[in-house]
């Protein structure tokens, strides 16, 4: 009989126990709502919809690829990062309050904005390899929306081989990093990347090597006239490995962009596209990769890249603001190989 009470009693306890929990977790989040601090992070979806939990888009950040040059120096031991690890992932602000990632740690920061994720993998990061990366989540992967949303914000975020109009969510930070959705917006500028060519594979080396030529389109999906700048050689753009290693860029100096000329302002009306070719052939758009400087042709078909638009810095077209309403920011296109394929 005793040992039947002290059973109940136990249940009793382990369900409020859970019940305070969630109490708890409930409270934390509404208390991040109502005082973090609001930060903007670009992300792209994954799935717009599941039948089963109601309407919702299952996001992906550049936050959740980490790669190894982006890690704190001397932070991981052995260059390891077991599963379950709670990692920082520590920011910086962008034009249009976008952040972006400076560095992942598994020290708090002291100061400054950063957002408390976990490790989703084991991984070790390998040596004398460009693209290795390991997989962090926060707990921001799923933005539930109203019922019958997930297909229209499907419609308006494009497919991969379509326009894309990036999703930017509205993020609260709580002291400790931990971050909740609080809403979004869309970006005004929208991108589209086209093959007119793919890389040809080459049966042997003496056989003439084929880079691709790609299409970039940036169209205004807003309501209102947006100026973009492009300089000659096309030096608005940059080639990007994406996977986030910054260091395999543009190999040459082609574009050193002198001051803002008004023949470079390109100004689109609502609803209106600019776009240009690029043939990644040229030394202009040739790669580094182990010290060495390759067209994107001559690497292996698994190796992805993004193409980005940077618009200008507001003090280097400070004399022209008055009249020219400029878009701000960076715009990447989706991820492609030389081959053809894109994500």
């Amino acid at each position: 009989m005793i040992a039947k009470k002290l059973s109940k009693i136990f249940i009793v306890l382990a369900i409020a126990a859970q019940i305070l929990v969630l109490a708890y977790m409930a409270g934390k989040r509404e208390l991040i709502i109502a005082k973090g601090t609001e930060i903007y992070i670009r992300s792209a979806p994954i799935d717009p919809r599941d039948p089963f939990r109601g309407d919702f888009v299952r996001l992906r950040y550049d936050i959740n690829a980490i790669h190894q040059n982006q890690t704190k120096a001397n932070d991981f031991p052995e260059n390891k990062i077991p599963a379950g690890t709670t990692v920082y992932a520590v920011l910086q602000e962008n034009e249009n309050s976008i952040y972006s990632l400076d560095q992942l740690t598994t020290q708090r920061p002291e100061n400054g904005l950063y957002i408390k994720g976990r490790a989703s993998n084991d991984w070790r990061f390998r040596q004398n390899v460009s693209l290795q990366h390991t997989t962090v989540k926060y707990g921001i992967e799923q933005y539930y929306v109203q019922q019958g949303k997930g297909i229209e914000m499907e419609n308006r975020l494009g497919s991969r081989n379509g326009l894309q109009v990036p999703l930017e969510m509205r993020i609260a930070l709580g002291s400790d990093g931990t971050p909740v959705i609080k809403g979004h917006r869309w970006s005004s500028l929208g991108i589209q990347l086209e093959f007119i060519r793919p890389a040809t594979t080459r049966r042997n080396e003496n056989e003439a090597l084929v880079s691709p030529v790609i299409k970039i389109s940036l169209k205004n999906v807003s309501d209102q006239n947006l100026t973009l700048f492009n300089p000659g050689d096309n030096c608005a753009f940059g080639l990007y490995w994406a996977s986030g290693d910054a260091s395999g860029t543009r190999a040459d100096e082609a574009c050193k962009i002198n001051p803002a000329n008004e023949n470079d302002f390109i100004v689109l009306e609502p609803n209106a596209e600019y776009s240009t070719e690029l043939d990644l052939s040229l030394a202009r758009w040739h790669v580094q990769q182990d010290g060495k400087i390759l067209e994107v042709g001559a690497l292996t078909s698994w190796q992805n890249f993004r193409v980005i638009y940077t618009a200008p810095k507001r003090e280097a077209v400070k004399d022209y603001t008055g009249q020219y309403p400029f878009w701000y920011g960076d715009l990447p296109s989706s991820r492609f190989s030389a081959s053809g394929r894109i994500d």
